[in-house]
């Protein structure tokens, strides 16, 4: 097993500088994110089920219609379609790795134990860093999917990837160590 942030890392940053421009851009939301949030939110609760606004109760005409169907493009909208998909493979990522090391001390033989405690301390710290990186990914695409016609530029994020590596190559030589003294035990015994 060996962690892949790094093409997580280019994913997320092909993904946050992609540029898109809506077809005919409507400028009070291009100007206020949380408004354009609010009506593209207020498309998926209106269009081709109510004929007026829940929220006014205006009429709601085609004309109206295809003025957010310029703003809000297939390109925008599948665009955040696949920063929803990659949160949801990151988030993914975060519980797989948590769910990697299922060793237990007491599998161990006592004389592993402190062995074992401090390698899993390792797996412990490098684990928590992975989980940061990924966040600070997940942070990233939310704020582009708030602000879908802006390109974000993303931050340095420490890979911890190697840290990963290696505290798994530290638990299989305890593994090693722990299964060496299965096989000698009968001598150790004696």
């Amino acid at each position: 097993f060996r962690p892949n942030f790094s093409q997580h890392y280019e994913s997320v940053e092909e993904i946050l500088s992609k540029s898109i421009k809506p077809n005919v851009a409507i400028r009070d939301l291009i100007e206020d994110n949380l408004l354009q949030e609010w009506v593209r939110q207020g498309i998926e609760k209106h269009k081709g089920i109510r004929e007026t606004c829940a929220f006014c109760g205006a009429n709601l005409s085609p004309a109206i219609w295809e003025k957010l169907d310029e703003h809000f493009s297939k390109e925008s909208e599948d665009l955040r379609a696949e920063i929803v998909r990659t949160i949801g493979l990151l988030e993914s990522a975060k519980t797989k790795l948590g769910e990697f090391v299922h060793l237990k001390k007491e599998e161990f033989y006592s004389s592993l134990h402190e062995e074992y405690d401090r390698v899993n301390q390792q797996w412990n710290s490098a684990m928590e860093g992975y989980r940061y990186s990924l966040d600070q990914l997940i942070l990233g695409l939310n704020s582009r999917k708030d602000d879908i016609f802006k390109t974000i530029q993303l931050d340095n994020i420490e890979d911890h990837s190697e840290s990963i590596f290696n505290v798994i190559k530290e638990f299989n030589k305890l593994i090693e160590s722990n299964n060496d003294k299965s096989t000698s035990l009968e001598l150790d015994q004696e």
